[in-house]
């Protein structure tokens, strides 16, 4: 975490109040439903100058109030009151970097021709988190390059297994041995 940086003061002063409450994964889950929740007009407006605070509160209480935990909803209005919020994607993305490490969690991307079910993410998850010796967290790309299969990339490892590495390491071998033969 990069603690000069202003989103990473407040990333941090909540990550401590939820080590402090063992809130930890819970506050990580809060933050990523609100990013998900948050739309470009949502953002626009929470951040216009022109808006008063008083409105900007009531919408956010409005939609947000009954659906967070007292601390996470009250850090958002901070970042309201401190006219923060403009940094907030930023400020989630240093929370889940802490959270992540505190928790021994590693996030990765897994690309794949075709979709794949929860049932299939689930357990391609439990394998490569045996392999890290970490809990993983994939989040499916779509990458129909692939032709089939599938590729995953956590931290500096990346796992091949596409019909087009396939392909690729067939194609290779032959010419290899066509040059060498």
């Amino acid at each position: 975490m990069n603690k000069d940086s202003v989103a990473s003061r407040y990333a941090l002063a909540l990550f401590e109040l939820a080590k402090e409450n063992n809130q930890v994964a819970s506050y990580k889950d809060e933050l990523n439903d609100f990013a998900s929740y948050l739309t470009i007009d949502l953002k626009t407006f929470l951040t216009h100058y022109s808006v008063s605070l008083k409105d900007k509160k009531a919408l956010m209480a409005q939609i947000f109030k009954d659906n967070l935990s007292s601390d996470v909803y009250n850090f958002l209005c901070l970042l309201l009151d401190k006219q923060r919020f403009n940094s907030i994607e930023e400020i989630i993305k240093e929370y889940n970097s802490a959270a992540n490490e505190y928790l021994n969690i590693e996030e990765g991307i897994i690309y794949t021709a075709s979709e794949i079910s929860e049932q299939t993410l689930i357990k391609i998850e439990n394998k490569v988190s045996q392999l890290l010796g970490k809990k993983t967290i994939l989040k499916i790309k779509e990458d129909k390059t692939l032709i089939g299969g599938f590729k995953i990339v956590v931290c500096d490892t990346v796992i091949d297994n596409s019909l087009k590495n396939k392909l690729d390491s067939l194609r290779d071998e032959l010419l290899g041995k066509e040059v060498n033969g």
